[in-house]
Order: C-alpha cells, then sequence, then structure tokens
C-alpha cells in the first residue's frame, strides 16, 4: 500500500480527502502546514504528497521548494491543491517542480484522474 502525505490547514479538507484516497486504496497520513509536512517526511516518509499552496506557518510554495531542495526528498510526486486557479500560482507551482495541480474543489473522479495522469494508482 502506498503511503500520501496530505498537507492543508482545514480539518474537512484532512478528511474528506484522507477518506477518498483510503477508499482508492492509500494510506494517507495528515498535516496542517508546511513545517509539519516536512517533520512527517523527514520522520516517516511517503510515496506521495497532496500538497495545499495557501496555508499557515509555512505555505506550499516554501514547502514544495524546501522539499525539491533536499536530496533525500527531491524526487518525491508533489500534486498542489489550490482553491484558486490563477495562473501565476499553477505557473510557480510548475516553476517550482510540481508534479501536477489540483484544483478545489474537486471530484473523486478528477481526483483519480490526476493520480493516474501521474501513473500513481494505488496498489
Amino acid at each position: 500500500m502506498r503511503n500520501v502525505l496530505v498537507v492543508d490547514d482545514q480539518a474537512s479538507n484532512l478528511v474528506g480527502l484522507s477518506r477518498i484516497l483510503a477508499f482508492l486504496g492509500f494510506e494517507p497520513t495528515t498535516a496542517t502546514n508546511g513545517v509539519e509536512a516536512l517533520a512527517a517526511l523527514r520522520t516517516h516518509g511517503a510515496d506521495l504528497v497532496l500538497l495545499d499552496i495557501s496555508m499557515p506557518v509555512m505555505g506550499g510554495f516554501e514547502t514544495l521548494s524546501t522539499i525539491r531542495a533536499d536530496p533525500k526528498l527531491n524526487a518525491l510526486p508533489v500534486l498542489m491543491v489550490s482553491g484558486t486557479d490563477d495562473e501565476t500560482q499553477i505557473d510557480r507551482c510548475r516553476e517550482l517542480g510540481a508534479s501536477g495541480f489540483l484544483l478545489k474543489p474537486f471530484t473523486f473522479d478528477e481526483l483519480e484522474r490526476k493520480l493516474r495522469a501521474l501513473d500513481y494508482a494505488a496498489e
């Protein structure tokens, strides 16, 4: 079973996304900001990260930059998640090395398609 780290500052998003991912065969863990996410990755690891852009303490852009700068984490697939489809944000995600982008709110099918596009269906 693949482990996925879900990072979002909204509890309802963490719960909902974790349920969907578990249904798809993933083992989700959660963090509410980038600092918690980096600590979880360094302690427990993950096979995939779903990372919200807008969060307190450490947002998604800074977290993604830190992941990409860490030789132990830089190959990790990171799917960025945002409530806005601002082209500037999407471009920034690409520039920082995101594996993909998902616009909230999204459906079960959209998430599943995005995971398949990343060749990341659960095992």
